[in-house]
């Protein structure tokens, strides 16, 4: 037998604080207006939203409109569409503050439609967001304008190479030396195991290798990363892919240089990686990271740059960054274990330490 079970959410309807503040959208408000008489239903309704957006920084603060933006993305990642997005069915929680929302007679479970179809309808429920809380949460529409336009952060500048997703993508595919290129070519197949595991990124870049890690299904990656504008690239990486995966990734970004990494308390971690990035620190430095990664992680996956044609101005920096430096470091710093993937050619060798 069938039930139908309804809980009661205590506090005001968001549209209701809004017209206390003295937006005119509710019906009884608007068949009062004159201003609102010579205006077709369409234009009516869009003067509505005006109006609750004039005074909602009033009524709500900003973390609350993520809130909601948070629960719809729950509702999607579920399987299911509001397909009613607007003021009227939010409900503000009077304890808690945190948002609700209610009313579901138009919504649609979608969980045996085709993931295309599927965030053709998101988008939708999306744009009704972006129109009602004046924000720019990414869509179909929006990521392929900010590419076209180039309006990604450092588009002149971008680091590696990567696929977003219906058929969007930055920078040359098959490049095996970063990015997508470098991820299917030598570590997709060579990572540690990576479900359920916590990952160190350090010297993270634009995140999109730790981004990837996640995708493989990881639960949580930490990015070291010192670069602002990388970091910028990374936060449009992180919510461009949870668009198209209609899922959350569990990363964040420490804005710090990975030297000073042992000096902080970060917990432990299943796997940590560097790739083409340890070797910039000076050799100290190198052997005090390496020996606290050991303490944290069971495993530090580290990626070499034989390449000798490449203009480093500091000749140790080429020793650094070979097979030979890397493997002892990571021997007398607590890896005794250490496995080569090194294909014939290839100048970004794979070095896995395991205790």
């Amino acid at each position: 037998n069938l039930t139908l079970t309804l809980s009661y959410v205590p506090g005001p309807v968001l549209r209701e604080e809004l017209a206390v503040r003295g937006a005119v959208l509710r019906d009884r408000d608007v068949d009062d207006n004159p201003d609102f008489a010579r205006l077709d239903p369409f234009a009516q309704r869009l003067k509505r939203i005006e109006e609750g957006k004039r005074v909602l920084h009033d009524v709500v603060e900003p973390q609350f409109v993520e809130a909601v933006f948070e629960q719809m993305k729950n509702i999607h990642s579920a399987g299911f569409i509001l397909n009613d997005v607007k003021y009227g069915n939010i409900i503000i929680e009077e304890n808690s503050g945190e948002p609700f929302f209610v009313d579901f007679e138009l919504s649609m479970n979608c969980t045996g439609m085709g993931s295309s179809s599927f965030r053709v309808l998101r988008d939708l429920d999306i744009e009704e967001f972006n129109l009602h809380f004046g924000t720019e949460k990414p869509t179909y529409r929006r990521i392929r304008q900010r590419l076209e336009t180039g309006s990604i952060p450092m588009p002149e500048n971008w680091y590696a190479p990567v696929y977003i997703g219906a058929g969007m993508k930055i920078g040359r595919m098959w490049d095996p030396d970063s990015g997508w290129g470098r991820w299917h070519y030598i570590l997709k197949d060579n990572m540690p195991p990576l479900e359920g595991a916590r990952v160190l990124d350090i010297g993270s870049n634009n995140s999109y290798l730790a981004l990837l890690m996640l995708q493989s299904g990881a639960r949580e990656a930490v990015g070291f990363e010192i670069n602002s504008g990388r970091i910028e690239q990374g936060e449009f990486l992180k919510s461009a892919l949870e668009w198209k995966d209609n899922r959350k990734y569990n990363f964040r970004y420490i804005q710090e240089s990975m030297a000073d990494l042992p000096s902080m308390d970060l917990g432990k971690f299943d796997i940590a990686t560097a790739l083409c990035s340890i070797y910039y620190l000076d050799d100290e430095s190198i052997d005090r990271v390496i020996r606290h990664i050991s303490t944290i992680s069971e495993y530090f996956v580290v990626q070499c740059n034989t390449a000798r044609d490449i203009g480093r101005q500091d000749q140790h920096a080429y020793e650094k960054a070979g097979v030979e430096y890397l493997t002892a470091a990571l021997v007398r710093n607590g890896f005794p274990n250490v496995r080569k993937i090194a294909p014939r050619g290839y100048p970004r060798p794979l070095l896995i330490g395991s205790k």
